[in-house]
């Protein structure tokens, strides 16, 4: 019997709720980027992590705990991306769920705006590992990667295999 055939209904719809919820943590983090150029928009974009989470950008670039966060959208690089035009794209997630813990692993790309149009400016693999925090899900870390072939990038995207 497979894993589904002896689930109850109610758990495979907590199974749909929980990756619904970690869905909405993902797709929440793009509108709240492009719109960081405020500290109250900063606070709701790290609210989004645990008290601890970190956002790791690679190249020793990382934010720990919502402070750490907050500063990363604050830094000037990135008030100057959004005030000229930014658009942070979520791709669909793959998502693991394992109790209280969850894992995705999704494309990211950020858009600038040149004119009136949009090109792309990075494109990248991200690896989230979430809890379940009451009745929400938070972001205990999300590892970001550019595709740029190397090994790093491309042993984020083999997580996918964790499932």
């Amino acid at each position: 019997m497979s894993d589904q055939q002896t689930q109850t209904l109610e758990e495979r719809l907590q199974v749909l709720e929980d990756k619904m919820a970690v869905m909405q943590v993902i797709a929440s983090y793009g509108p709240l980027a492009d719109t960081a150029i405020t500290p109250d928009r900063r606070r709701r974009a790290s609210a989004l992590f645990t008290e601890a989470g970190v956002y790791d950008l690679g190249n020793g670039w990382q934010g720990v705990g919502r402070e750490g966060i907050e500063k990363i959208l604050d830094d000037p690089s990135h008030h100057k991306a959004v005030s000229k035009g930014a658009a942070h794209v979520m791709g669909f997630p793959h998502i693991v769920i394992k109790g209280d813990t969850a894992t995705a692993l999704n494309y990211s790309q950020i858009f600038r705006c040149e004119g009136d149009h949009f090109v792309p400016f990075r494109i990248a693999a991200n690896f989230w590992e979430m809890v379940r925090d009451g009745n929400s899900w938070k972001v205990a870390r999300r590892t970001n990667r550019l595709l740029n072939g190397s090994d790093e990038a491309l042993d984020l995207l083999r997580q996918v295999d964790r499932g």
